[in-house]
């Protein structure tokens, strides 16, 4: 459940918090549930110092509570959040942005020297690393975090955001790199710009052009990759609730993504419409005027019948306003193989909470995430779409699965 922070909490002053000088020497390695041992997702009390695990493991903290309800505040060693049970139904929680309260932010502290080895400072909003952290020791940190928390499945309403890098590996080439799609059009039909290509003016003057584009993109011989199938996999797995993609390749569908979850922002070449109407019209009579070198019409209104792609000028059916009320529910977000230069990318990672995991996977950073920040929810995983996935899946325990369903 996601809640908005509150500044403050009425019930800290009117309870006795576990000495901080005590705390300091919590042993946060050995750190346990009491009553089931489980030692990740642990929530330790301010008042009693013992650690429970959450409502996403046993929710023993819960029944500690209510074998001490006065004990109602507490800290996660996972991502150092605080928590009042009091205050929770009124909205007081950060789930990983830290209260501003000069007591609680005490505790932030220790713990988070505890954890990390560094000095964090409320009142500067910065970070003192101590031994000169590396990047790459920054990196291992949140890795492990965000592992235990996919793993165990924390996250329970994620959005995938994805761009052509992950249909590379089916032998569709970047739309953008230097022998794309792109850079064919402008070559072979001598267009300044490839979005002058694909306008719905164009297409009316020329539908001949589109028609010749879709047949040497050779569609049915392009196979989902393992990342497409790693977002099948975290749908199945209610971690996933939705997909914006780029992409117009479709290969979303063919993974199995149920079309419901998919947002195609410029629409995909496993359906027809018509130009006109907008009019469903099945692909397979579109391929054949194709194949025969003839224009398909619409029976209805007798318009242009094209592959289901947004042209220039044409608008996007699906309702971006939803949309963008459903950003700040996320509480995780995979960004995959794309540059974020077009819209709606180029906007929607700015909307997300600071509590929303943005976990990049790409060949470089794109972006103004900051990344080297070891106590934000940004980690970028650099490289080969399929091979982080990959890494991702094995270290959650799940590869074999995985495989079992999507590979053999």
């Amino acid at each position: 459940m996601l809640v908005s922070p509150k500044s403050n909490c009425p019930h800290i002053s009117l309870i006795d918090l576990y000495p901080i000088d005590q705390f300091k020497k919590l042993p946060f390695e050995k750190l346990k549930c009491k009553y089931c041992d489980i030692d990740i997702e642990l929530w330790i009390c301010l008042t009693c110092s013992q650690a429970f695990c959450g409502r996403y493991m046993n929710n023993h903290y819960q029944k500690h509570l209510s074998e001490n309800p006065e004990h109602i505040i507490c800290i996660s060693s996972l991502d150092l959040s605080v928590w009042c049970y009091k205050c929770e139904t009124v909205g007081f929680s950060d789930l990983g942005s830290y209260i501003q309260n000069v007591v609680t932010n005490k505790y932030v502290k220790v713990l988070s020297d505890l954890k990390f080895g560094i000095d964090y400072s409320m009142s500067k909003n910065n970070i003192n690393f101590k031994n000169n952290m590396s990047k790459e020791q920054i990196f291992q940190i949140k890795y492990g975090n965000f592992i235990e928390m996919l793993k165990n499945k924390k996250f329970v309403n994620g959005v995938f955001m994805v761009g052509s890098g992950i249909s590379v590996n089916s032998g569709i080439p970047n739309f953008r790199s230097k022998n794309g799609f792109f850079q064919k059009i402008i070559d072979k039909y001598h267009f300044d710009k490839p979005e002058n290509f694909f306008s719905k003016e164009t297409f009316i003057q020329k539908p001949n052009l589109l028609y010749e584009f879709y047949k040497d993109f050779k569609i049915d011989s392009y196979k989902p990759t393992l990342t497409h199938f790693f977002m099948k996999y975290l749908i199945d797995l209610n971690i996933v609730k939705k997909i914006y993609t780029l992409n117009i390749d479709g290969l979303e569908l063919k993974s199995g993504i149920d079309k419901e979850k998919i947002n195609f922002i410029q629409g995909n070449l496993l359906e027809g419409n018509c130009i006109n109407c907008n009019s469903k019209i099945d692909i397979k009579e579109i391929n054949n005027a194709i194949e025969k070198n003839e224009i398909k019409y619409c029976e209805k209104c007798k318009g242009l019948c094209k592959p289901n792609i947004i042209l220039n000028e044409e608008k996007n059916e699906q309702n971006y306003e939803k949309d963008i009320k459903e950003i700040e529910n996320y509480d995780i977000c995979f960004i995959i193989g794309t540059s974020l230069k077009d819209i709606p990318f180029s906007f929607l990672p700015l909307l997300f909470k600071q509590t929303t995991w943005i976990v990049l996977i790409n060949k470089k950073e794109v972006g103004s995430f900051d990344f080297g920040n070891i106590m934000n929810k940004n980690i970028f995983f650099e490289g080969d779409c399929d091979g982080n996935v990959k890494k991702i899946l094995k270290d959650c325990n799940w590869w074999d699965d995985f495989s079992t369903k999507y590979l053999n």
